[in-house]
């Protein structure tokens, strides 16, 4: 935090320091490489931190002093049509640790097959997004990131490179599917499902209040498209949408897209038909700008490929919650959770939304993924701006997210949980959140496999007894200072 990094291209101004940014970098171009920082890193007692590609909004791939493990330059794709395993037989993809989202979308469009990745082209499909869990404008009809690794290559703590899949190593396969990247190892190549060629319908719009809109009639019109959100899940559909309150009474609700998976033109205007004439109703003209494509590729290129996925930073903490099902089956709960995302819109900078829900493939136990994200009907980014740009003020600004604005999201949603990969620095009762059940069985494979926490990351399984001392120069959890025992 000494010196942000500049935007603009120029040199950074005033008195700069390493902060927490890993002092070491191996940037690999293979496994042996890698095998060699894991056990110089152990050997010598060094902070290591594995890098993948992307983003992490816990800093969760530095370190202040650490050796880190760039994986990047892992970019080797090859298509296999006729793969055959004891749980899996069709066509996967294997693919180095980093090949990033918008490189899997182009090998995919290039062999006329679908495959699953985020919605942030530069995020790596190998890393924590598939570790975490991963959520994706694909889900609905394929199921989460973490559903689609047939097998992986790891090297672990010990330096041993191993294959991981349901029947070798079995019980690390459950583990690093949806237990939290860099945590059980560094993953060097996965082979992932690839799936059959889907058409999109795109749509998107901007709602806002006016002198002829009011508040109560933005709320009214988002609150019908809210309560209809499990219909929309139902069709196996997707979206994305920001709501924003810009001034008092003042409102504006962004919808960037609804994403219409195996939808015509007709059929999802059929799907939409009543929130449309829901907005006639209250005078609101939507003027909606609707597109048909007959593949995933060139429909995510229109729209989340176009988009700036800037989150959270100097200036902005951000975290989530994922809303399950309850939330929607009674109107007194659906009014009480309503409640709690326009308290949220009010007091946040801006609230990102997804409608969303991972396809249901028959066998929940095949990985560690948050039970909340199988049932889940929507995932909601809150984003908490920070005023003042120092120590006190980023605490400030984190507790105040963390305790009041969050807060009755969390207490109204006791079934949901937390996306680790998007989550809150400060998550409380984070074990739960990020894994609920599953967390006590992780526990046990962490500390098989890396009881010494060679692989330490913010709130991952088993860092119980483990903390940075940084001196209070963030005022919240940062990478800059030493990892200790505790």
């Amino acid at each position: 935090m000494t010196c942000p990094i500049p935007t603009s291209g120029d040199s950074a101004n005033g008195t700069c320091t390493q902060g927490g940014y890993s002092e070491y970098a191996v940037k690999v171009d293979n496994v042996a490489q890698i095998q060699l920082a894991v056990n110089l890193a152990r050997n010598l007692n060094l902070r290591l931190a594995v890098r993948n590609t992307g983003h992490d909004y816990n800093g969760r791939s530095v370190g202040k002093g650490a050796l880190s493990i760039w994986t990047h330059g892992l970019k080797r794709i090859k298509y296999v049509d006729d793969y055959e395993s004891s749980t899996y037989k069709g066509p996967v993809f294997k693919l180095g640790a980093g090949v990033q989202g918008f490189e899997l979308y182009q090998a995919a469009d290039k062999y006329g097959v679908s495959a699953v990745a985020g919605i942030c082209p530069t995020v790596g499909v190998t890393g924590g997004y598939s570790a975490g869990g991963g959520h994706s404008p694909l889900m609905q009809l394929f199921g989460v990131g973490s559903d689609q690794i047939v097998a992986l290559e790891v090297v672990l703590a010990n330096g041993r490179f191993v294959t991981v899949t349901p029947e070798v190593n079995g019980d690390l396969y459950w583990a690093m599917l949806g237990g939290g990247g860099g945590t059980f190892g560094v993953v060097t190549s996965a082979v992932v499902k690839v799936h059959r060629k889907v058409p999109v319908t795109t749509s998107a719009w901007t709602v806002m209040t006016s002198e002829t809109l009011t508040a109560d009639k933005f709320w009214e019109a988002f609150r019908f498209f809210y309560d209809n959100i499990p219909v929309y899940n139902r069709a196996k559909t997707y979206s994305y949408f920001s709501l924003m309150k810009l001034a008092p009474g003042t409102y504006m609700w962004s919808m960037a897209p609804f994403f219409g998976t195996d939808k015509t033109v007709e059929q999802y205007e059929a799907l939409i038909k009543p929130f449309y004439d829901k907005c006639a109703s209250l005078g609101i003209e939507l003027n909606a700008n609707t597109s048909y494509y007959d593949s995933f590729y060139p429909a995510y290129q229109a729209t989340f490929g176009t988009l700036n996925y800037y989150v959270g930073g100097a200036a902005a903490i951000p975290a989530n919650r994922l809303v399950t099902s309850d939330n929607w089956k009674t109107p007194d709960l659906r009014d009480l959770t309503f409640a709690a995302v326009q308290q949220a819109v009010d007091n946040a900078m801006m609230v990102n939304m997804y409608h969303q829900r991972p396809a249901d493939l028959g066998d929940d136990s095949m990985n560690s993924v948050n039970p909340a994200f199988r049932t889940e009907e929507a995932q909601m980014i809150v984003i908490n701006s920070v005023t003042e740009q120092t120590a006190a003020g980023w605490k400030a600004a984190s507790e105040a997210l963390t305790t009041q604005i969050m807060a009755p999201l969390r207490d109204v949603s006791p079934t949901g949980g937390a996306y680790g990969n998007e989550a809150d620095i400060a998550e409380p009762n984070w074990q739960q959140a990020f894994w609920g059940s599953n967390y006590a069985r992780l526990q046990q494979t962490k500390n098989k496999y890396d009881a010494n926490m060679l692989f330490y990351v913010h709130h991952g399984v088993g860092t119980e007894g483990w903390a940075i001392n940084d001196n209070g120069i963030v005022g919240v959890q940062s990478t800059d200072g030493p990892l200790c025992r505790i």
